[in-house]
This record gives structure tokens, C-alpha cells and sequence, in this order.
């Protein structure tokens, strides 16, 4: 696997537990680093991991923010 591949890895994990698991974020996180080597593939995984949340918390925050914004005629 190359880095994109890791970066993918980590990015279906979030998705996972964005989609509505009981556990923690911490623990999902924790749990599923353990999988991958330390180093560059653990980074790589932990970058698509973290990439995948800051993209859902800006998207969440710009439709409430536009939401907020809008107005009724």
C-alpha cells in the first residue's frame, strides 16, 4: 500500500464512526492506529482520520451558518 492507500484507510474509519457508532472518537482512534505500523503509514492513516473529521465539523458549521443567515421573504 502507498501513503494515499493509508490516508484512505484512515478516512473510512472516520466515516465509520461518523456514521453512528457508541464509541468514543478517542477510542475509534486509538483502536485503529494500532493496526498500522508506527511511522509514516500511522500518520498517514491518522492525516486521513483527522481529515475526514475537520471536513464534516467545516461542512456542519457552513450549512448552520448559512442556515442561520438565510432569510424567509
Amino acid at each position: 500500500m502507498n501513503s494515499a492507500q493509508w490516508i484512505e484507510d484512515g478516512v473510512r474509519c472516520a466515516e465509520s464512526w461518523l456514521d453512528g457508532t457508541s464509541l468514543p472518537l478517542w477510542w475509534a482512534l486509538a483502536q485503529n492506529r494500532k493496526h498500522h505500523r508506527s511511522g509514516d503509514i500511522q500518520e498517514a492513516f491518522e492525516v486521513g482520520f483527522l481529515l475526514r473529521l475537520q471536513q464534516t465539523l467545516i461542512m456542519r458549521h457552513e450549512t448552520a451558518t448559512s442556515q442561520s443567515t438565510s432569510f424567509d421573504a
